[in-house]
Parts: C-alpha cells; structure tokens; sequence
C-alpha cells in the first residue's frame, strides 16, 4: 500500500498523473493546558468541516492543534495572513482556543482529483495507492489508514472506496490553478452561507 497522497516515488507515474498538487499551510499552536483538551474533541478525534475554504484540525501528541489552510492573493505575507485567519477560525469555532499562538508553520502539499472525490489506485495485482483527500486529510486519511489496515491485515475483506485505475487528469497543468483562483469566491460563499 503506497501512502503517498499522489506524490510517489519516481515522476510521471499513473498516480500522480491523475491529481494535482495544491500549496497548502500546515500550522500548531501552542501546547494547551489539559483543560481545554478535555474540552474541545476531548476523545481525540479529527475535525474537518464543509466549507468551500478549507478548515480542519486535529490534537497532535504534544498536546497542540494542528490545522491547515490554503492562502488566497497569492504567497507573498501569506505566512502572517494564514495564521491570522486560523487562529480567528478556531476561536469562532471553539471558545475555549481563543487566544491560540501559531508556534509552528510550514507549507505542504495537498492532492486534488478533479472531482474532489478522494481514491484508491490499483497500481498492479497486489499494489494500490491511496491519494487526494482533497484537503480534507485531517479527517479522510485518519479514517482511510484504519479501515485500509483492517483490510491488509485480514480483518476486513471490503475496501472502504473501490479499487479503481488512475486515470491522467486532463488540463493538468491549467487545473491546479483554478483553486487558488476561485478561493476568494470560495470565501465570500461562505460568508454567505453563514449569515
């Protein structure tokens, strides 16, 4: 099972022929005081909700929140614009993160698939992949990792998505564009949607 997220090793393989590679911000905070672990996602879980601008988080072991988000207006101060905006995120969001400090920020990688759909490649007879969670891997892939060990080691004979062969996306190389260029739009749909 190649874990990847459509960034295999080699160039030009099937699998990352078929995604786009998205710039994303990874971001955590400050190390919380057990209190307000307990209070917010108090089990451990992952958090990813449904809007057009992307937001998801999660503990990390230390006891921080990690979260990501996409930058729109290009990357020139993106690093301050990004963590300003997550930090007011998770205050709107949970009461008790108010006040978070971005300690810890990095860019990484998100894979798209052109319908937004995350997949599981079938690489060969006994070979698969599992890439694009879209930016919503926080959640997807935590999910993806576990029902994808049941079934490799025996405990389950279902594949939590069908196994499928990549197919090249068309355009590519003008489709990893569009996100970055219709984020703005993204933001303001969600705006209205709130109120």
């Amino acid at each position: 099972l190649q874990a990847t997220n459509g960034q295999p090793p080699g160039v030009g393989t099937a699998d990352a022929a078929a995604t786009i590679a998205l710039s994303v911000h990874q971001m955590v905070t400050q190390v919380w005081p057990a209190a307000v672990r307990q209070a917010v996602l108090g089990g451990g879980e992952a958090l990813s909700d449904t809007r057009h601008h992307l937001f998801a988080i999660r503990w990390t072991a230390d006891g921080r929140i990690g979260i990501g988000g996409m930058a729109p207006l290009g990357e020139i101060g993106a690093k301050a614009r990004v963590a300003r905006v997550a930090a007011r995120r998770l205050a709107g969001v949970f009461a008790p993160l108010e006040g978070a400090r971005i300690e810890g920020h990095w860019r990484a990688h998100a894979m798209l698939t052109g319908d937004f759909l995350p997949r599981l490649h079938q690489l060969g007879a006994r070979r698969y992949a599992v890439s694009a969670c879209n930016g919503r891997g926080i959640v997807m892939a935590t999910l993806l990792g576990t029902a994808l060990a049941d079934v490799f080691a025996g405990k389950s004979a279902t594949f939590p998505l069908p196994p499928a062969t990549p197919a090249p996306m068309r355009f590519r190389s003008l489709a990893g564009w569009v996100p970055k260029l219709l984020l703005p739009l993204a933001i303001v749909a969600d705006k209205r949607a709130e109120r």
